[in-house]
Order: structure tokens, then sequence, then C-alpha cells
């Protein structure tokens, strides 16, 4: 994963949907059960 050009360069290519939506997933659950 580089989020170094995040900013110039946003593409949601599927890999990075992935990535986000499991970090999003774990926010969640620590928030829920913590």
């Amino acid at each position: 994963m580089q989020w170094t050009s995040f900013g110039d360069e946003y593409r949601m290519s599927d890999e990075s949907v992935l990535a986000f939506m499991d970090l999003a997933y774990a926010a969640g659950l620590r928030v829920t059960v913590g």
C-alpha cells in the first residue's frame, strides 16, 4: 500500500477500495467492541 501520492492521484482501484473497507471495518469493530 502506497499513500505517498494519494492527494495527487485519487484513483480508487479495487485494491485501495478493499484496503479502505478493511480499515473502516476494523475501526468500526474497535468502536463497537471497545
